[in-house]
C-alpha cells in the first residue's frame, strides 16, 4: 500500500504500475453503505483489494516485506505486530477501527503511503481495515479505549518558553536537535523495533509530519508515543498542561501556513553591492521561494530515500553581479569521505526560444545546461556544462564566480553564491532584466550516500530579474498627489466662497 508520491519521497518499480492505478483508476461508487463491523464477505473483499494494492509493499501476509519495502525509508507497516505509529490509543495499545482507516485514507506526508481516498470508496477502505486486522492477535479480542483529548492550552509566549525549557529538560534535542532538524547527536543511530533505519523528524517542515501539524496532533503523539518507534509517551510521565506546552513549542518551530511551490522565482534589483551576509537587511527583504525535491528514480543508479526534501531560494543582483542564497535543512554534515553534501543551481546553457526547457536531469546533446555546483570542502563553486547524466564535465564557456560562502549551523545549509554578469559569452544564457529563464535545483546529501546520478532533483521552474523601477514612476506619484493636494485645495476655498 506504498509509494512514494509526495515531493522528497520515494517510488519503488513495483509501485509505478500502483501509482497508476491510484492516480487514473475511478472509484466505484455504490450507494450501499460501507461497513464499520467485520463479516466474512466484508473480509473476503478487503483481501482482494489488499493482494491488488497493498501487498507489493507490506507484503502478502502483512509483514512489511513486500517487494518494493526495500527502497523505502521508513519501512512499510509490519501488519503482523499489531504496532501502529498514529492512534488515539494509549502506548502498547492496538489502534481504534478508525485510526486505521484514516491512515488508509489519508496517507502519510513524506512516505511512500498515498491517500487511498481518491482510489477506493469508502466500502472499499472499510473492507482492507478489517482485512489487515486478520494479521495480528493484537486484535483478537481488544477492545481499544480511546484517549481523551485535555482542554487545549493556547499557544501564548509564557506556553511556548515552558515548552522550550521541557524540550530541553526531556532531551528532545538528542533526535531532533537544537532547532528541530532531526540533526540530534542520537538521530544517525536510530533504529525501530525491527531494526530498520528511521529518521528523526524534522520539526521545522510540518508538511511532512505523518500523524497530522496540527497542536491537537501533536499533543496527541506526546501522549500516545509512536508504537514500535524510539519516540514514547509522556502520558504517565508529564501532566497534561505540560504536554501541551510542550506541542505548543514544537508547533512554533515551524511557519504557521505550509509553503506552497514556487513557480516563479525573482531576483530583486539592488543598488551598491551585494551583501555577503545572509542576515542583512538586503537578504532579509528579498522574496523567498519554495521548491520541493524528489528523488533520481529515472535513470540507474536509481536512489529512492532521499534525505533533503525542500529548499528555500532568494535572489538579488545589481549591475555587477547577480547572487543566490540558498538554504536547506540536512541533519548532518558531510565533508569527508566519498560522498559529500553538494548543492547545484541548473539553467539552460544556451540562450534559447521563450518557453524552451532542456531535460531536467542535465539536459542532453541538443540542449545542454549550465550547472553551478558547490561541493562541500571545495574552494568555491564551480561551472559545468551538462548534457546528460552521466555526461557532465568544465564548460569551455563559464562565467565567473565573484563569491561563494557557505555555512552550516544546527542542521541547516546556507549558500551565497554570486555570480559575475559582465561579459556573458555570446549565445549563453544573458540573465537580461524582464526574460524568463527555466531554473532547477539539485542536492546532493554525502551522509546518506548520495552521490553522482544519486541526488534529489526539482523540477523546472521559472527564474526572472525584476526591472528596476524607473525614476518617472515616483517622478509622477509624488507629482499626482501634489497636484490631487493642490486641487482639493482650490476646492474647498471655492466651497468656502459659495
Amino acid at each position: 500500500m506504498s509509494m512514494k508520491i509526495l515531493a522528497g519521497g520515494s517510488l519503488g518499480v513495483f509501485g509505478l504500475a500502483i501509482l497508476a492505478s491510484v492516480l487514473f483508476s475511478t472509484p466505484a461508487h455504490t450507494q450501499e453503505p460501507a461497513k464499520k463491523t467485520a463479516d466474512q464477505a466484508t473480509t473476503d473483499e478487503g483481501k482482494k483489494i489488499y493482494d491488488k494494492y497493498c501487498a507489493w509493499c507490506h507484503g502478502e501476509k502483512g509483514a512489511g516485506d513486500g517487494p518494493g519495502a526495500t527502497y523505502q525509508i521508513p519501512r512499510p507497516r509490519d501488519f503482523t505486530s499489531g504496532a501502529y505509529k498514529f492512534r488515539f490509543t494509549p502506548s502498547g495499545d492496538p489502534p481504534l477501527d478508525e485510526d486505521i482507516f484514516k491512515s488508509v485514507a489519508e496517507g502519510f506526508p513524506g512516505t511512500s503511503m498515498p491517500p487511498w481516498k481518491h482510489a477506493l470508496t469508502e466500502k472499499q477502505m472499510w473492507a482492507v481495515v478489517h482485512y489487515i486486522k486478520t494479521f495480528s492477535d493484537a486484535f483478537k479480542d481488544a477492545k481499544p479505549k480511546k484517549i481523551e483529548i485535555a482542554k487545549r492550552i493556547s499557544p501564548s509566549k509564557e506556553s511556548i518558553e515552558k515548552g522550550a525549557k521541557l524540550y530541553k529538560d526531556l532531551k528532545c534535542w538528542e533526535c531532533h536537535g537544537d532547532e528541530g532538524r532531526g540533526d540530534g547527536p542520537s538521530a544517525k543511530d536510530l533504529k525501530d523495533d525491527w531494526g530498520n533505519p528511521i529518521r528523526a523528524t524534522d520539526l521545522t517542515q510540518p508538511w511532512t509530519f505523518r500523524g497530522g501539524s496540527s497542536h491537537m496532533d501533536i499533543f496527541r503523539n506526546f501522549t500516545t508515543g509512536l508504537n514500535g518507534t524510539p519516540m514514547p509517551s509522556y502520558a504517565d510521565t508529564n501532566s497534561d498542561e505540560d504536554r501541551w506546552h510542550l506541542a505548543n513549542y514544537v508547533r512554533s518551530m515551524a511557519p504557521e501556513k505550509d509553503p506552497s511551490a514556487a513557480t516563479l522565482i525573482s531576483s530583486a534589483p539592488i543598488k551598491g553591492p551585494i551583501p555577503d551576509d545572509p542576515e542583512s537587511a538586503a537578504w532579509k527583504t528579498a522574496r523567498e521561494g519554495f521548491l520541493p525535491f524528489m528523488p533520481q528514480i529515472v535513470e540507474e543508479p536509481r536512489h529512492f530515500t532521499p534525505m533533503v526534501t525542500a529548499a528555500f531560494v532568494r535572489s538579488l543582483y545589481n549591475d555587477n553581479e547577480i547572487a543566490f542564497l540558498i538554504r536547506w535543512s540536512d541533519p548532518t554534515e558531510s565533508k569527508d569521505g566519498a560522498a559529500v553534501d553538494a548543492f547545484a543551481i541548473q539553467f539552460p546553457a544556451r540562450e534559447g526560444e521563450a518557453g524552451t526547457k532542456p531535460y531536467f536531469l542535465d539536459g542532453d546533446e541538443e540542449n545542454p545546461v549550465m550547472l553551478w555546483l558547490w561541493k562541500q570542502g571545495a574552494a568555491g563553486a564551480v561551472e559545468l556544462l551538462g548534457k546528460g547524466l552521466k555526461a557532465t564535465g568544465p564548460n569551455p564557456k563559464a562565467g565567473t564566480f565573484t563569491k561563494t560562502v557557505a555555512s552550516y549551523n544546527k542542521g541547516e545549509y546556507k549558500l551565497l553564491v554570486k555570480y559575475s554578469l559582465k561579459d556573458r559569452p555570446k549565445g549563453t544564457v544573458s540573465f537580461a532584466p524582464g526574460a524568463f529563464i527555466p531554473v532547477a535545483l539539485q542536492v546532493w546529501d554525502g551522509g546518506n550516500g548520495e552521490e553522482g546520478p544519486k541526488k534529489g532533483v526539482t523540477t523546472w521552474t521559472w527564474f526572472t530579474l525584476e526591472k528596476p523601477t524607473p525614476v518617472s514612476v515616483y517622478l509622477y506619484t509624488v507629482l499626482a498627489v501634489v497636484g490631487a493636494v493642490v486641487a482639493q485645495g482650490w476646492i474647498v476655498r471655492r466651497v468656502r466662497r459659495s
